[in-house]
């Protein structure tokens, strides 16, 4: 299910990417990782749109080497964003980058969370391990497409570069204490936030 609000904001998360700014803080919500392939470039850069339109993802920017994507999480909404680019190519076979991080600290059905993303755009969350997961999926279904429609592509080599946050709280979680904390927790948080920054309730 994706609520109205996050499908209209989406596109502007997914263009400033505000959590995504700051090295070293970014890297406890983005992965990171290298295939090796066994089939040209542009073979898997043709192929790739499909593949990922299959798992929901919407395609921002596609060039002949290269290709961004965002798909919005089931459940909390936050934007998850891909990029995967060619970084060595030949006749036969290709190494390709491939990133997913969490675009903003709220997510996108929060009411101008591009720009309260902005400006908290310093604090560090975790990722809790789907950015990881998204790529492993990612990887599975291109795979499947490839042998479903003959184009040959197979993976020979995988290397780990980032991984994010290692816990396990998506997992752990129960579905009602992460829809508490993504409805409660965090509207509370933004609304102290808000208060905060305009200095109401300041006894200067």
């Amino acid at each position: 299910m994706v609520f109205l609000l996050s499908k209209y904001q989406a596109s502007g998360l997914a263009e400033w990417r505000p959590a995504l700014w700051m090295p070293g803080i970014r890297d406890c919500h983005r992965a990171q990782v290298a295939w090796t392939l066994g089939c040209h470039s542009q073979t898997l850069i043709q192929m790739l749109p499909s593949a990922l339109k299959s798992l929901g993802f919407h395609i921002y920017h596609k060039d002949a080497s290269s290709i961004s994507c965002g798909k919005l999480s089931n459940e909390i909404q936050n934007l998850h964003y891909v990029t995967i680019s060619v970084v060595e190519s030949d006749e036969t076979s290709c190494v390709v980058e491939v990133t997913s991080g969490s675009a903003c600290v709220f997510p996108a059905w929060v009411p101008l969370s591009l720009l309260w993303g902005a400006l908290l755009f310093w604090v560090p969350f975790p990722d809790c391990g789907e950015n990881l997961k998204i790529l492993t999926t990612l990887k599975r279904q291109m795979l499947t497409f490839s042998a479903r429609y003959n184009h040959g592509i197979i993976c020979t080599d995988q290397k780990l570069i980032e991984r994010g946050s290692s816990c396990t709280c998506a997992s752990a979680a129960p579905k009602r204490s992460a829809f508490f904390i993504v409805f409660i927790v965090f509207p509370a948080l933004l609304f102290l936030t808000i208060i905060n920054l305009l200095g109401i309730g300041s006894i200067y």
